[in-house]
């Protein structure tokens, strides 16, 4: 958490806030505009790579989430349309079985 927000001062030009903290868990406030930066960037820089334990000889391992609800995965049509870029919105959606976008429901 102090890495996080010792980033964010250090970058004025990110614009997200720490909403939320639950044991080993973190949850941002992101502009669409960053959540790919902050995703990709920010967070694995903040929580890996500047939260080593060298003398216990291991790494700390991060796993990633984006959404616009705690917890709930969104339809990559949605992510698109939200503006964030589709390959990048393809790690992040709701997949089947076999590791493909589900496909939104058509509503009537």
């Amino acid at each position: 958490m102090v890495n996080l927000e010792g980033y964010r001062r250090a970058h004025p030009e990110l614009s997200y806030k720490l909403v939320l903290t639950v044991y080993d868990s973190v949850m941002l406030d992101v502009p669409v505009k960053h959540v790919q930066r902050v995703t990709d960037e920010v967070i694995p820089l903040c929580m890996r790579e500047n939260a080593r334990a060298p003398l216990l000889n291991f790494s700390v391992d991060v796993d990633t989430d984006v959404g616009a609800r705690w917890d709930e995965k969104m339809y990559l049509e949605d992510m698109v349309a939200m503006g964030l870029p589709a390959e990048f919105a393809k790690a992040y959606c709701l997949v089947d079985d076999n590791k493909q976008p589900i496909k939104k429901p058509v509503s009537s």
